[in-house]
């Protein structure tokens, strides 16, 4: 990165590099951290000095990280700060801008600030520079589950403490999948990892659990249905529900309500007319259920849906209720009625996991 810095072939036009200093002589300011690079950049007849941090990646903890040693070495009106990146998103350039800090990227992006003399805004270009072996979203689908986790537990002494918790509310999923999401929610500045107890381990801490909360719900996408059934079952509601537990007794068999129909479980609703389900077979449920389960569209007040999606099923209640998160992130995909009631259930998540820093 830094040899393309050096051949002027960084976009930081309309400034052009004039010169560029390598891991620059710090002396005389020994409590200064050292940047990277000094660079000049020339604008017709004047030039502008900046002090210039990079890093390989630019996730939130290592922008952070850079973002400060850049400041702490830059001494304006002599130097400014820079931080240089693979690649930056909108929401770090904001952060730049916010912070009075100039960035470039290698995928085209830039902002240069020299305070009351240049305003230099360049976004749009997509990201060239994909991180390989990262789970794309971690905050999506199955890989959900793993920062869900945090939100029921804030603090664990390891990796492997993380998959028993996992396990015993109903997950599965592999320790190396656990280690990879819990890696990037330290980048996200969503968990702090530090050293354990124990040689070779890491223990694991939430930070940050309303970023993390808001983190699930912008990122929430709803299981695939593979089946869909609506039908009226002549059976009590907690005959039906009692029914459908057995079933889920069973070796592999998976069934729980849906977050829209488990929000009476947990906060002030009006029941709704048509209970919906999720099932991991459906075919198998209707058998099990036999001729107490009428198909029908006309009145119905059963949907059944099929899904195999892990995460929908994490740490679902005895009483088929889904979990207090998932409920939260369904409703939160609803209208305004929906929205008010996903708040009496956020404050209850996070009353119930306080967090000492």
């Amino acid at each position: 990165m830094l040899r393309l810095l050096a051949q002027g072939r960084v976009d930081t036009s309309p400034l052009e590099l004039a010169t560029m200093e390598r891991d620059p002589n710090r002396k005389g300011q020994p409590q200064a951290p050292e940047v990277d690079a000094i660079i000049e950049l020339g604008w017709g007849k004047k030039t502008y000095r900046f002090a210039v941090e990079c890093r390989a990646t630019s996730t939130p903890k290592e922008m952070a990280a850079a973002i400060e040693t850049a400041k702490l070495s830059a001494r304006p009106p002599r130097s400014f700060p820079m931080v240089f990146v693979p690649y930056l998103a909108p929401a770090q350039l904001r952060l730049l801008e916010k912070r009075q800090v100039s960035g470039v990227d290698l995928s085209g992006n830039a902002l240069i600030i020299v305070p009351n003399e240049i305003l230099i805004s360049r976004t749009g270009a997509p990201n060239n520079f994909r991180r390989a072996g990262v789970i794309k979203n971690v905050y999506r689908k199955n890989s959900s589950i793993i920062p869900r986790a945090f939100l029921l537990k804030a603090r664990y002494n390891s990796i492997t403490e993380v998959m028993g918790e996992i396990e015993s509310r109903g997950g599965t999923i592999t320790q190396a999948t656990i280690s990879k999401v819990c890696a990037s929610l330290d980048q996200d500045l969503v968990i702090e990892r530090t050293k354990g107890e124990l040689p070779r381990t890491r223990s694991l801490r939430l930070i940050q659990p309303e970023k993390l909360l808001e983190l699930l719900t912008e990122n929430y996408a709803p299981p695939f249905i593979s089946q869909r059934l609506a039908a009226k079952a002549t059976l009590t509601p907690n005959q039906f529900y009692r029914r459908v537990e057995e079933w889920g007794m069973e070796d592999g068999k998976r069934a729980t309500l849906t977050g829209s129909s488990s929000a009476g479980q947990y906060v002030v609703m009006a029941r709704e007319p048509i209970q919906s389900l999720y099932c991991s077979d459906l075919e198998s449920l209707l058998k099990r259920l036999g001729p107490d389960l009428e198909k029908t569209s006309r009145f119905p007040n059963v949907e059944l849906l099929e899904t195999r999606d892990e995460f929908v099923y994490f740490d679902a209640r005895d009483d088929l209720a889904a979990s207090p998160v998932q409920t939260y992130l369904e409703l939160m995909q609803g209208d305004k009625r929906e929205h008010e009631t996903a708040e009496q259930l956020r404050k209850s998540i996070l009353r119930k996991r306080p967090i000492s820093c």
